[in-house]
């Protein structure tokens, strides 16, 4: 659904099946656990005369240890905010890890690869020490993303820029 902005949405008083309609689309609007409201204005009758949202932002998961994937494993984070408060995701030895559509914040290094293969995707990933580090033989695809912090590449690793990414 990507951002939604309704500016303008008055509660129609023509029929109850238009009624119900209209009711059905703010309230899913309402449902969804993301949706930050940024507008809502209530007429005196009781009527919805104008609602905005801003993004539908999902609140960060705030987590106190890295996110561990190692051995043989095949890990999948796909729409996921996750802030960490020393390192973020620990990918190793054979894991394959594929981050789509995300933001990964960390106070320390955001993105640890040391051995395993890492797809990045449409991503935003933000380190206080380093954004993404790989170490021992590690390969990291990275293609539509903002990567925010050092990037660091030791021995034998390699780094595939797939394009249309921002390294600050």
């Amino acid at each position: 659904m990507g951002k939604l902005r309704k500016q303008g949405a008055c509660m129609p008083r023509n029929s109850p099946r238009a009624y119900d309609r209209w009711r059905a689309r703010v309230w899913r609007a309402f449902d969804k656990p993301s949706a930050v409201v940024q507008e809502l204005k209530i007429v005196g009758d009781g009527r919805i005369a104008r609602f905005a949202f801003v993004g539908l932002e999902k609140i960060p998961t705030r987590r106190n240890e890295p996110l561990h994937c190692q051995g043989s494993k095949f890990l999948r984070l796909d729409n996921q905010r996750l802030a960490f408060a020393g390192d973020g995701i620990v990918a190793e030895r054979g894991c394959e890890l594929y981050l789509t559509n995300s933001r990964v914040e960390a106070l320390g290094n955001a993105l640890i690869v040391n051995g395993a293969n890492v797809h990045v995707t449409n991503s935003t990933i933000v380190g206080g020490t380093s954004s993404l580090e790989l170490r021992n033989g590690a390969e990291a695809y990275v293609g539509g993303s903002t990567l925010k912090g050092l990037s660091r590449r030791f021995d034998t690793s390699q780094l595939h820029d797939l394009g249309a990414n921002q390294w600050n």
